[in-house]
Formats: structure tokens, sequence, C-alpha cells
């Protein structure tokens, strides 16, 4: 996938007097490398890639990638990580509440609906919308009795709705103008309706294989960046969920009201915190990176020298990334994954499988190429019902 990026001066001040922080290449699709480029404003201490995807670029790959985060297939099960992650959310959301009465809520970017159905059961006969560009995820939230609209952030401003609560997950990472995007949110809530965000917290990038700075994400947050910027466009009180650090989880409001009591946003510098953080990020990525290639490429390498049939779970990002350290397909028999819409293609060479199936391919090893859905990926091949199966995870 041919990807045309451009340079740009810092999306929140519009400074060109930057710093470079992180450098490293990253797979697009399943074939072919992106540069990511991470700087750092000398004036606002922003961080953000440069260059990064034009926006035609942007919207092309999550309109075409099947590998773009919007489409990849999430266990939204009991049990599964995300369903447990959305009740710790709603939890969180209905604590900071100041009383127990049902409010109404738009989730923009609300994907399949996970965040929804937990607010839902947190706070029952609550009123719930969704927002969100993919048809199929309007598709599925109808499915499961969610009321859905296909539309983008820039939209909703124009719509005319009046609601007490809009929550903003995992998506202001996403967004080339985190700035304009807060301001659409706020003519919308004005001085009383209250704003739910989560986004990754730079001082505590999580390492993996798939990177912390990647295609995908292009704008990077700090405490002190996104409070900031939420007092800068009136959001002047806020209280932050410190059960996690890993992301930066707050519910924000322009003033105290009944709903809503918030603490007056203190903003503690952070620039010299947010390099150390990086500079150790970039010494961690690096190490792991070498220790998981060793760690698979041995099992690899002993199964193959006794025969035995493997199979990889995770047709997605991941295992893109690990082709790129090893020669997957010289080991490898099939992949696995949970996404319908996977199953029975090719991918990286090999073709798709349920894991539900692992016992009528005969697999004698399996490989889990995750980092964040380990356990219910294991639960899943270890119940498949085969005996003496072998499972393994990338990361020890």
């Amino acid at each position: 996938m041919n990807i045309q990026l451009e340079t740009i001066s810092c999306p929140l001040c519009k400074s060109n007097i930057n710093k470079n922080v992180y450098s490293d290449n990253r797979i697009v699709g399943t074939s072919g490398e992106v540069k990511i480029n991470v700087q750092q404003c000398s004036d606002c201490n922003f961080i953000f890639n440069s260059p990064r995807p034009t926006q035609e670029g942007l919207e092309s790959y999550y309109k075409n990638s099947d590998l773009a985060s919007g489409q990849v297939y999430r266990d939204e099960s009991d049990k599964g990580h995300y369903s447990i992650l959305h009740a710790e959310r709603a939890n969180f959301l209905k604590k900071s509440l100041s009383n127990d009465r049902q409010f109404s809520l738009i989730d923009i970017g609300c994907g399949n609906g996970g965040f929804l159905k937990a607010v839902r059961n947190e706070v029952p006969n609550s009123s719930i919308k969704g927002l969100d560009p993919s048809k199929q995820a309007v598709e599925n939230c109808k499915e499961i009795g969610i009321d859905v609209i296909q539309a983008g952030i820039n939209d909703i401003s124009k719509m005319n709705i009046e609601v007490d609560v809009i929550s903003l997950i995992s998506v202001l990472e996403h967004l080339p103008d985190p700035r304009e995007a807060i301001r659409e949110i706020k003519k919308v809530l004005g001085t009383t309706g209250i704003f739910y965000i989560e986004i990754p917290n730079t001082l505590k990038p999580e390492v993996s294989l798939t990177g912390f700075f990647g295609f995908e994400h292009i704008v990077h947050f700090t405490p002190a960046t996104i409070y900031k910027l939420l007092k800068e466009e009136g959001f002047d009180k806020i209280k932050r969920d410190f059960s996690v650090d890993h992301v930066i989880r707050v519910v924000a409001s322009a003033s105290n009201h009944d709903l809503f009591i918030g603490d007056s946003i203190s903003i503690k510098d952070d620039l010299e915190e947010s390099r150390l953080s990086i500079l150790n990020y970039c010494k961690d990525e690096k190490l792991l990176v070498h220790k998981l290639r060793n760690r698979v490429k041995s099992f690899l390498e002993d199964w193959k020298s006794s025969g035995k049939k493997v199979a990889i779970y995770g047709a997605g990002h991941h295992s893109v990334e690990l082709s790129s350290h090893i020669d997957l397909y010289n080991f490898v028999d099939c992949y696995l994954d949970g996404d319908v819409h996977k199953q029975g293609k090719s991918f990286l060479g090999k073709e798709v499988y349920s894991p539900l199936v692992i016992k009528d391919l005969d697999i004698d090893a399996v490989i889990i190429s995750s980092g964040r859905f380990v356990d219910e990926m294991k639960r899943t091949v270890i119940n498949s019902g085969k005996n003496n199966l072998i499972v393994k995870t990338c990361y020890e």
C-alpha cells in the first residue's frame, strides 16, 4: 500500500521548531514499510508524527485495509479483554457523576458498541447513542440493539444534538487536528455537558512488537499536554482515573454543576519526564524485539525439526510485524483468527481458519501472536478439544 506522507508543523501551536525524539519503520498492510518519525514541539512540548500520512492517505487506509484498527476483530465475550475494559470505563464514568440520575451519552468512534453496552449495564435506561464512520460498525451495533449514526466527529456539531455526555475513547490519537475535534465537541456540550476522554499516556508507553509509536497514532499526549489543551478549549474542571497509568482517562466539563463536580486543572510540566520516557522506551523496544524474535524462532525451529504441524493464532498486524523478523512462511502451516471475515482467506501466503477447528486441522502446536488478548486466545485453543496441543505465547 503506497502511503503519501506530508511534513507538518505542531498541530496545537503551529510552531515549526521541533526536536526529533523517535524514528523507526513500520509495516503498512501486509507489504511495504513507512517511516515513523516523532517530533516534540519546542514551544508547547506537544508530541506528534511528522512527516505523517496525508488526510486522504489515512482515509484510504482506514477504508481499504483490513488491518486498520477500526477493522480489527475484538472478542467482546463476557470474559474477554475488551468487555472487562469497557466495564471499567463505564464504572469510572458512573462514579464520576455526582448523582444517580440517568443521562444521555454519545460515543464517538463507538466501533462495535462495547462501551455503550457497558454504560447501558451500569446505568440502565440512560439514553445511549453511537457515532462511527464505518458501515460495518453501524450494522454490528444495531444487531445488539444500540442506535448508531454513520458519521464522524466533524459531523456532530451540525446535528443539532442535545446530550449530557460525549465520550471519545481511543480516537483522539488518530486525528490530524485534536484541537479542532475538541472544539467541535465543545459546541455540542456547551458549559454544562460532560466530556469523557481516553488516550494513550506517552509517559507510560506500552512496549510491544507493533510499537507504541506507529502509523495510525499520529499525535501523542502526556497529562500536561492534554490538560493544557482541555483548559484552553474551556474544559476547566476535571477528574482523572488514577487506577490506570498506561492511558490518560478523564472526565471533564466547563464548570461544576449538578451532574458532575470536577477539580480545577493543575498543570505540571512534564517535558523532561516525557523525553526520558521516550528514551527508555526506545531501549526497551529494541530489547523486546530481540528477545521475542529469538524466543519465537527457537519454538518454530524445534517444531519444524520434529515434523510438527504449526499454526499462528492471529492474522493481524502483530503477525505482520513478526513476519518482518522471522520467515514465518517456512515454519507455519496456517493461521487462526476469530474474525469470520478473515477465515477462508489467504494471509501471508497461508490460509486462515477459525480457532474452533484446531482439532479438525490436526494442529500440533500454536503460537499466540498478540500482546493484549493472550488470555482469551489461550482459553480458546485449550478448549478446542485437541489433546497434547502445545501452546506458546510471543511474550514471556
